[in-house]
């Protein structure tokens, strides 16, 4: 049984959605980041960047247990773990990390900004203005999207056919009303966010822990 810490963030929301896309069975741990719940000594035993998600595999490699943190570090674990979502070898298995790592080092840092900027400048009493910024991070996810999109009208999925990439975008472009982009501007990413959404393990791993952010 795999334990599952984790909170209602589009990165922490990957593994949960993974591992039921895998069928393997875990245990969800809820530690609140409001709360600091992921700040305590025993977090630092699993992870020493006490940061969320983390998973802890008691049949880790050689049967040993490990512990894995970063959402997409978890992704493509449980992808070689049970040799599903994730191309095996050749180009097919390069254009999936290729599209991983786009979600991991783009969409979820430029979303990121987006949201906290404004959020921390009221959160601390009044910044200086981070207009500019906040349009600046709202044009760069546009760009992406529009990337994204352009892709998708060459294709069904990110990679060609479902996998890890797609979890690892998805968790974010849900998050596209509190972004204010309107999915209509991009007709084959609202395409494929429909088909992902639609899927039984996405909808029942995005509810881990259960949604409270009104979106």
């Amino acid at each position: 049984m795999i334990d599952l810490y984790t909170w209602s963030t589009p990165n922490g929301r990957r593994a949960p959605i993974m591992l039921e896309e895998c069928g393997l069975a875990y245990t969800p741990h809820y530690l609140e980041l409001a709360k600091h719940e992921h700040k305590t000594e025993a977090m630092k035993k699993i992870n020493w960047d006490q940061r969320i998600p983390v998973i802890v595999d008691p049949d880790g490699p050689d049967g040993q247990p490990i512990a894995v943190s970063e959402s997409c570090a978890i992704l493509l674990y449980l992808a070689e773990k049970t040799g599903k979502f994730l191309p095996a070898s050749g180009a097919a298995r390069v254009e999936a990390q290729k599209w991983l790592f786009f979600a991991a080092t783009n969409v979820g840092p430029a979303a990121t900004q987006h949201f906290w900027l404004p959020t921390k400048s009221k959160l601390k009493g009044g910044l200086p203005p981070v207009e500019p910024f906040v349009d600046l991070f709202n044009d760069e996810l546009k760009r992406l999207y529009g990337a994204m999109d352009g892709r998708l009208g060459e294709t069904e999925y990110l990679a060609g056919d479902y996998s890890i990439a797609d979890i690892a975008a998805y968790v974010w472009v849900w998050r596209r009303t509190q972004q204010k982009i309107d999915l209509a501007a991009y007709p084959n990413l609202n395409r494929w966010f429909m088909a992902v959404n639609a899927r039984p393990a996405v909808r029942k791993g995005e509810q881990i822990p259960p949604r409270d952010d009104g979106l």
